[in-house]
C-alpha cells in the first residue's frame, strides 16, 4: 500500500452534459480527485473554471476538487480568495487552488490582462491571497493592488487555507512555487528533468524560509491509453489541436500515459521513484471515450500502488 493520490481533469468538449455523470464515476471508481483547466482560446468550447468546480462539487462527496491550473494574472486576488473561500466551506474543505500565467497574445489580452506584467501580478496576487486566508486583517499597497483594512470572512474550512500548486518550469515558477506554493507541478517533463525541478523549487523554498518537505511532488500528465504509444499520440495531437485551435503534437516516446495500461503503468512508477505522490492526468483520449478510459485506469493500473 502506498500513499499516491491519482486524479483526472475533466477537459473541454462540445457537448459538457456528461460532467455529473464523468464526476460522480470518477469518485465510484476512487480516485482521489477531479480537475478543471482553463482554456481562453478564441473559438474553442470551455467552461469557467470555479463554475465548473461548484457544479462538481455538487454531484461528489469526498474528491478533492481543483484548478490544474487557473490563469491567476486575469482576476482580482480578493475575488479569488473569496471565490475560493465559499468552495472550501459549500464543499466541506475540498478544494485546491493551482494557478499559473499563461502566455502572452490576443487571447489573453481579450480578458482584460496586461500579459506584460502578468508574473508580477500572479506572485502579488498570491501573496495578497494568502494573507486574506490567515489574517483578520489585510494591508496591502503594492504594484497592481491595493487593500486597506480589509477583513475576508467566511475562512476557508481547510487550515491554514486550501493547498495552493503553481504549475510550470520556467525558473520564475519555481521561485513563485518555492515562495508561495504547497506543491510545483511541472507538465511534459521527464522523471529526470521533473526532479530537477522539484529539487529547485524546494531550494527556494529554504531561501524564503519556508521547510521544503512541505511542499508535495505533483506530475500533470497527458492521459490517452491505446493499441500503442504511436496511436496514443495520433489520437492525443487530434484532440488538443482541436481543443486548443492550434496544431498541437506529443511525442510518442514522451512522458506521458500513452499505449497500453502496462505502458502506462511504467511511466507512473518511473515517477513515483523520484518522489512524485499525485498525478493530475489531463485525459487527452477522444472525449466520449474519457470515462471508460479513467475506469481502465482504475481497475488495470490503479490497483498497483492502493
Amino acid at each position: 500500500m502506498t500513499d499516491i493520490r491519482f486524479g483526472v481533469t475533466y477537459s473541454e468538449r462540445k457537448d459538457f452534459s456528461d460532467l455529473p455523470d464523468y464526476a460522480r464515476r470518477v469518485e465510484e471508481l476512487g480516485l482521489d480527485s477531479i480537475w478543471v483547466t482553463e482554456n481562453i482560446t478564441s473559438d474553442a468550447p470551455a467552461l469557467e473554471c470555479f463554475t465548473s468546480m461548484s457544479f462538481m462539487a455538487a454531484h461528489t462527496s469526498r474528491m478533492t476538487i481543483g484548478t490544474s491550473v487557473l490563469l491567476l494574472p486575469l482576476r482580482n486576488p480578493v475575488l479569488v480568495a473569496q471565490t475560493v473561500n465559499s468552495l472550501d466551506v459549500l464543499s466541506g474543505g475540498r478544494v485546491v487552488l493551482g494557478v499559473g500565467v499563461g502566455n502572452a497574445g490576443p487571447d489573453f489580452d481579450a480578458y482584460g490582462g496586461d500579459s506584460h506584467h502578468r508574473a508580477g501580478r500572479a506572485d502579488e496576487s498570491l501573496e495578497i491571497i494568502k494573507r486574506l486566508w490567515t489574517e483578520s486583517s489585510v494591508t496591502h499597497d503594492g504594484k497592481h493592488f491595493h487593500l486597506k483594512d480589509y477583513t475576508l470572512v467566511p475562512r476557508p474550512l481547510q487550515k491554514p487555507h486550501p493547498p495552493i500548486q503553481v504549475g510550470g518550469s520556467a525558473d520564475a515558477v519555481l521561485r513563485r512555487a518555492g515562495r508561495f506554493a504547497d506543491a510545483l507541478v511541472p507538465v511534459g517533463k521527464t522523471p529526470e528533468q521533473a526532479k530537477s525541478l522539484f529539487e529547485k523549487a524546494e531550494a527556494y523554498a529554504r531561501e524564503y524560509g519556508r521547510d521544503p518537505s512541505s511542499m508535495a511532488r505533483v506530475m500533470h500528465i497527458f492521459l490517452c491509453l491505446a493499441g500503442s504509444p504511436e496511436e496514443s499520440s495520433r489520437i492525443s495531437g487530434q484532440v488538443l489541436t482541436e481543443r486548443y485551435q492550434s496544431s498541437t503534437a506529443l511525442a510518442a516516446d514522451g512522458p506521458f500515459l500513452f499505449g497500453t495500461p502496462e505502458d502506462a503503468g511504467r511511466v507512473v512508477q518511473a515517477f513515483v521513484d523520484i518522489g512524485v505522490k499525485e498525478f493530475v492526468f489531463n485525459m487527452t483520449c477522444r472525449p466520449e471515450e474519457a470515462i471508460s478510459q479513467v475506469e481502465t485506469f482504475a481497475t488495470e493500473i490503479m490497483p498497483r500502488w492502493r
